[in-house]
């Protein structure tokens, strides 16, 4: 897989993920906190690993590609 094609992944992880983070988003806010069934929605769909070395098995995409996601 190219470092284009990841990064196309992830941006389709995080969009398949904006219901969830819409529906928990108000609760969020007054909490001041990420809600544990959102923490754990991220950690699964495999995000977390987007900026981790792939030497420390993660995918290994840069800044740009997490500007391109959370945007």
């Amino acid at each position: 897989m190219t470092m284009s094609e990841a990064g196309e992944l992830a941006i389709d992880k995080a969009s398949g993920l904006v219901p969830l983070l819409a529906d928990h988003a108000r609760q969020a806010e007054l909490d001041r906190a990420v809600p544990t069934e959102v923490m754990t929605a991220v950690a699964d769909s495999g995000l977390f690993a987007m900026v981790t070395p792939t030497r420390y098995g993660g995918d290994g995409l840069g800044l740009d590609a997490l500007a391109n996601v959370t945007r």
